[in-house]
């Protein structure tokens, strides 16, 4: 499984799974199923009104269409066509940042060497030998297609194990105005740190702490923990006993 990490808002390093070859063809395949329904009816509707101008008519107005599908959606989509959205995939850049206009173009136009006019051969080749499965048009837009869901080792229903919760006394009731999405994301950076201690990832978890600490109003007296990891442990521990 290949996955790639990228900074969220919040300057965490979350992991997500790449959308191997087998899945984007899936994806590839939706999107030509939805195109070609699309234009069959309007074909079919355009028969009965324009009569002998449907060849013109067809060549202005559907062409069109089915050439620039997948620039138009992924454009007012953020990197996404409909094939995309429906098994929750996202083109995204490397590095973390808003793809823009001109990548989604540059993805675009190699579409025709990657899949049109070599079957897919081409594409995946590439998906299936580069680091971050990328096709030819990822690899001249530096992106790549991730799937949406984020790989966390754990889901927060798993991560509080409590033969009886009632008898659970939660520290910090404050918790509840956080969400899912921080709380895993804080559990990610403690996981991280933990298996790679370097100074990136001490700086990051650092700062991840300190923001936890001003976002709840937590008194420093309160914090008689003996290091970090307790008190984020007690953290998550006290907001999947209150939020589950």
């Amino acid at each position: 499984m290949q996955t790639i990490e990228i900074n969220t808002s919040q300057n965490v390093i979350i992991r997500y799974e790449l959308a191997g070859a087998k899945y984007r063809i899936i994806s590839y395949i939706i999107d030509i199923l939805i195109i070609s329904i699309g234009l069959g009816l309007q074909f079919a509707i355009l028969s009965a009104v324009v009569g002998k101008y449907l060849q013109e008519v067809s060549l202005a107005f559907l062409f069109p269409q089915a050439v620039f599908y997948s620039l138009f959606f992924e454009i007012i989509l953020n990197g996404q066509t409909p094939g995309k959205r429906i098994l929750k995939f996202q083109a995204v850049k490397i590095t973390g940042e808003q793809a823009s206009w001109g990548d989604y173009f540059l993805r675009w136009a190699l579409k025709p060497v990657d899949v049109i006019f070599t079957i897919g051969s081409i594409a995946i080749l590439s998906i299936t030998s580069t680091k971050y499965a990328q096709r030819l048009g990822d690899i001249a837009a530096n992106t790549t297609v991730i799937k949406l869901s984020p790989k966390y080792n754990i889901s927060l229903d798993d991560i509080l194990k409590l033969s009886d919760r009632s008898n659970y006394e939660p520290m910090f009731p404050q918790v509840t105005s956080l969400n899912d999405e921080y709380v895993l994301a804080l559990k990610e950076i403690k996981e991280r740190t933990k298996q790679y201690n370097n100074e990136v990832n001490r700086k990051i978890y650092q700062e991840m702490v300190d923001d936890l600490v001003n976002r709840l109003e937590i008194k420093r007296n309160e914090l008689k923990f003996r290091n970090k990891d307790e008190f984020v442990s007690k953290i998550i521990d006290d907001y999947v006993s209150l939020t589950r």
